[in-house]
């Protein structure tokens, strides 16, 4: 399973490296408004908290355990863009990508992830 398909769009999407490059952590948010709807941002935030989640999970192509790999920003992009009524938070979407982050391998359990894995199913 991809990250973006935990995710329902990205994440760990959707997730066990936080470090960034050139040594620098990545930071435990996107910077985005938590209440912001993620299938509603506009491009430019959609990107930037995409390219948050697969820096803080530890970049595209990153195999995190339990057949969960993290997507690049363009895939988490097109996952969000695919599911437009997705109604998770930015706020959820970060949370979960904690919680993928903490333990891949519970993640679909748990109910941090709830709100973004209902976007993978289409509601």
């Amino acid at each position: 399973m991809s990250w973006g398909a935990l995710a329902g769009l990205s994440l760990l999407v959707v997730a066990c490296s936080g470090g960034g490059g050139g040594g620098s952590e990545t930071p435990t948010t996107s910077g985005l408004p938590e209440s912001s709807t993620v299938s509603k941002l506009s491009d430019a935030d959609l990107n930037t908290l995409c390219e948050w989640a697969s820096s803080y999970e530890g970049g595209a192509g990153a195999s995190l355990g339990c057949s969960i790999t993290v997507n690049s920003p363009s895939q988490c992009v097109a996952s969000i863009r695919a599911v437009p009524s997705c109604a998770a938070t930015v706020g959820e979407f970060e949370s979960c990508a904690h919680v993928v982050k903490a333990n891949p391998c519970t993640a679909l359990g748990n109910p941090a992830c709830s709100a973004v894995l209902a976007c993978s199913t289409g509601g």
